[in-house]
């Protein structure tokens, strides 16, 4: 069984009143190259930001 280091539940962030980041689900192993891919304003600085600690999430951990 390979070992998770990052385990993401149900995340979301919003600002305001716009969602930047809903009810996102994933697991990084310690063996593997991952990638977060997706178009401006998808929400990948968001998710980074608060993987980092720089941003509170408003819901999931």
């Amino acid at each position: 069984m390979e070992e998770k280091i990052v385990t993401i539940r149900n995340l979301s962030h919003r600002y305001s009143s716009q969602w930047a980041v809903k009810d996102v689900n994933f697991e990084i192993s310690s063996k593997g190259i991952m990638g977060l891919l997706g178009s401006n304003g998808a929400g990948k600085s968001t998710t980074m930001n608060i993987i980092c600690g720089v941003l509170k999430p408003t819901e999931g951990d």
